[in-house]
Order: C-alpha cells, then structure tokens, then sequence
C-alpha cells in the first residue's frame, strides 16, 4: 500500500491514538513530519518524540500528551 501524503497520514495516526487514549504512536519519518513534531513538541501538545531505526526510511515515536485529569490535549488537528 502506497501513501502518498505522509504528513496527513501522520496527524490521522496522531488524532485516532488521542481518541483511542494511547501513550504512543509511530509515523514514517520525513523532513517535514519531524519539522511538524518539533512544533507540535515546542506548542506543548505532544510530550516529546524520538527516531527509530527501521532499516528504510525511519519511523517518528511520537510519545502523547493528555492533561492532569486525563483529558486531551490535541482537541482537533488537521493538515
């Protein structure tokens, strides 16, 4: 299965994870995703993220944010 536009399909993993209450989510690792993580990370809506090694093109674990109380802290994303 061939993707086409890797950022919209990373905000779709990032936006089912918080519906789905997860603590992580993996996306394919580009320039621009990791540009788009870095601003999300700075803005304070995810925790952090780091780079894996997948022996392709790499993958972007993106650890989730959700507030004290358990609530979410990315309400709504889009590309």
């Amino acid at each position: 299965m061939a993707i086409n536009d890797l950022t919209a399909d990373m905000l779709t993993r990032i936006r089912n994870a918080v519906r789905n209450r997860e603590k992580t989510v993996h996306a394919v690792s580009n320039k621009l995703n990791r540009g788009v993580v870095a601003v999300l990370q700075e803005e304070g809506y995810i925790e952090g993220f780091e780079f894996v090694e997948d022996g392709r093109q790499g993958l972007i674990r993106i650890k989730l944010k959700y507030g004290p109380r358990g609530e979410q802290v990315i309400n709504r994303i889009v590309r």
